[in-house]
């Protein structure tokens, strides 16, 4: 084996240009994961809440139906233990949740860590469009139900350090269209 000594002394520096684009690939990996997460927990949250409300008027009916005394349920049928698995399926309904919440706030916490040591994540979703944005735009499209040009999803977000873009962001934008009568 032949060892070459070798006195270039940029060979010892870090390339920071590299090594922060490096960084901007891990951190839109955990943005992309993380806004999805969010927003799967939001719809299931929705969803969950109008399954619990309809849980909890079916056991309501229950009730009201249990104090009818004209009433009478099959030999053999167990009102209260119905009535209990029924209440038990609704916990476990509210349960299912948390692995998505839990991973929701992670998300948050690396975030505020992010920004503590000086980088900044921008989502453009619902913002208003122009042509002075230093962006990306992959897409557009017309769209009578907007006011102004809007940022209708964020595909890839702007992330800084220290006040300096090391990844450009990327966009699809809804064009205000006038509703022609």
């Amino acid at each position: 084996m032949v060892y070459e000594e070798n006195n270039n002394e940029n060979d010892n520096e870090i390339d920071v240009e590299n090594l922060l684009k490096g960084y901007a690939d891990v951190i839109f990996n955990i943005w992309r994961m993380g806004k999805n997460a969010k927003k799967d927990y939001e719809i299931n949250e929705k969803r969950m809440y109008a399954v619990i409300l309809k849980l909890n008027e079916f056991i309501e009916l229950l009730d009201e139906v249990n104090q009818i005394p004209t009433i009478s349920f099959v030999e053999g049928f167990s009102f209260d233990s119905f009535k209990k698995s029924i209440e038990d399926k609704k916990k476990s309904t509210e349960k299912s949740l948390k692995p998505l919440k839990d991973l929701s706030k992670k998300y948050d916490r690396i975030l505020k860590i992010l920004s503590k040591n000086g980088f900044q994540i921008m989502d453009y979703d619902g913002k208003k469009f122009n042509d002075g944005m230093i962006i990306k735009v992959l897409d557009t499209y017309p769209d009578s139900e907007v006011e102004y040009d809007t940022i209708i999803e964020t595909v890839k977000p702007s992330i800084f350090y220290k006040n300096k873009m090391i990844l450009m962001g990327e966009v699809i934008v809804a064009v205000h269209e006038e509703n022609e009568k």
